[in-house]
């Protein structure tokens, strides 16, 4: 009840299906909480359970999730084979395989992919070692690490997210925009809420008037370097 009273618009939330009640759930999606699955050793069976009361999602698929065995869905399975859900994706190439995420791209519709990026501080310029939740965290080349090598959280920008999936092979206009996109304001706008984010497409065209703009400056500058100084 304190959750769905929080002033701030809407509510996402991650819970463990394994750990958490359907009847909490679906208590949650009633009052207008976006219940989303993640970091959780959950069985299928949980996970269909969760869905079945209102989860609508799963965070950071293929991380701090139950695995997919052949007698065994787990959660990777049962967000594969539910093509209703949402779920949110890394595509750092680092916290998922790019075989991986070719099947991700292939099993779920494309307007039911989230790109997110989990970024740390240094994406964004900060240090490259910092305390998370009291453990070091330190930047080696383009990874996160604890001290016991394990990834916490990522370097990844946006736009970087959307090149790599263009790498995999995804249709920049077709596929990943709308993925950076419209995924996340269909998986936000699940209740009535419209969302006002910039668009992903505004932000890299921005950013790219904003390139040629440093490029056409630092030509001018170098132009006036070579003009004679006036005597």
């Amino acid at each position: 009840e304190r959750i769905a009273r929080i002033d701030c618009h809407r509510v996402m939330m991650t819970v463990a299906p394994n750990k958490v009640f359907p009847a909490d759930i679906a208590f949650m999606a009633q009052q207008g909480v976006l219940v989303s699955l993640g970091h959780a050793e959950a069985k299928g069976e949980d996970v269909h359970g969760a869905l079945r009361a209102g989860a609508r999602s799963f965070t950071h698929v293929f991380n701090a999730m139950s695995h997919m065995t052949a007698r065994e869905p787990g959660m990777i399975g049962a967000c594969l084979a539910d093509r209703e859900s949402f779920c949110s994706v890394i595509v750092d190439r680092l916290h998922v395989d790019d075989t991986v995420m070719k099947v991700l791209f292939s099993a779920k519709p494309k307007d039911r992919i989230m790109l997110i990026s989990d970024a740390m501080p240094p994406a964004a310029g900060g240090p490259d070692e910092f305390q998370l939740q009291g453990r070091r965290v330190r930047r080696v080349q383009n990874r996160l690490n604890l001290d016991d090598g394990t990834l916490a959280g990522s370097n990844l920008t946006m736009d970087e997210a959307l090149r790599n999936c263009v790498t995999l092979g995804v249709e920049l206009e077709d596929d990943v925009v709308q993925r950076a996109d419209d995924g996340t304001e269909s998986a936000l706008a699940l209740g009535k809420l419209v969302l006002t984010a910039t668009p992903i497409r505004d932000v890299l065209h921005r950013r790219q008037r904003q390139h040629r703009r440093r490029l056409t400056k630092q030509g001018v500058e170098r132009r006036h370097r070579r003009l004679p100084h006036p005597r």
